[in-house]
């Protein structure tokens, strides 16, 4: 049984692993936009869901606020980058972490 927040939390991020990743829907609409938000799945399970027409808006969203915060990441990196255009390699890595 569910006590304290803590324990509902545990109990919601199960279900998110176990059956939301599958299109298997266990979670409320609050819930889930919560957690594609602030807990995304790898890119590849991002794109199969977002056919879904449950997480159309959601990965809309999800999609255009990534979109303009990389592109945020992006030109506060250009002035660190070298006359090849690559930047060094921990904002490298960064970027790529991001596209993930």
């Amino acid at each position: 049984s569910i006590r304290n927040n803590r324990d509902r939390f545990a109990d919601d991020y199960i279900q998110w692993v176990l059956y939301e990743k599958d299109g298997i829907m266990k979670l409320n609409n609050v819930v889930r936009d919560m957690f594609y938000r602030h807990i995304p799945f790898k890119k590849e399970l991002r794109d199969r869901l977002e056919n879904m027409p449950a997480y159309t808006e959601i990965a809309n969203r999800f999609r255009n606020v990534f979109n303009r915060e990389v592109g945020n990441y992006e030109r506060k990196f250009k002035k660190y980058q070298r006359d090849d255009g690559t930047l060094p390699e921990a904002l490298q890595k960064f970027m790529e972490f991001l596209y993930k």
